[in-house]
């Protein structure tokens, strides 16, 4: 899992925090949320769910291809679900993960997504 700093060429920027899903591994995608802060900090929230990205974004900090921007990784960390994705399409409308932030003396969050409309979805985060 990772949270990278999307700054756009107009100089606005967002989060994007990655995902690795558990069943589709081989395929390495990543389910990808944009938040307007960074989800290691924030307590309640609304996020937007983006289309899966590719494994590559785990690792890559830099200048995207196609005019897009600049990434620079802020966080990340470890996750294990507690709601089971069944499937690599899925991702049920209530969800709960466990996340260990790789912070120093970061405890560990569960953290609980449920979608409200569209691609919008709510997600707080309670100390475990």
């Amino acid at each position: 899992m990772v949270v990278l700093r999307h700054t756009l060429p107009d100089g606005s920027s967002h989060f994007d925090w990655m995902i690795e899903h558990p069943q589709i591994r081989s395929e390495h995608r990543l389910i990808t949320f944009r938040c307007e802060s960074n989800p290691s900090q924030f307590e309640l929230c609304e996020i937007e769910k983006l289309p899966d990205h590719r494994a590559v974004y785990l690792d890559f900090e830099g200048e995207l291809t196609g005019n897009r921007g600049v990434v620079i990784r802020v966080a990340q960390g470890r996750v294990r679900f507690i709601t089971p994705l069944t499937g690599p399409d899925e991702f049920p409308k209530r969800t709960e993960a466990l996340i260990q932030w790789d912070e120093p003396d970061h405890p560990a969050f569960r953290y609980k997504f449920e979608f409200q409309r569209d691609n919008i979805w709510s997600v707080c985060k309670q100390q475990f």
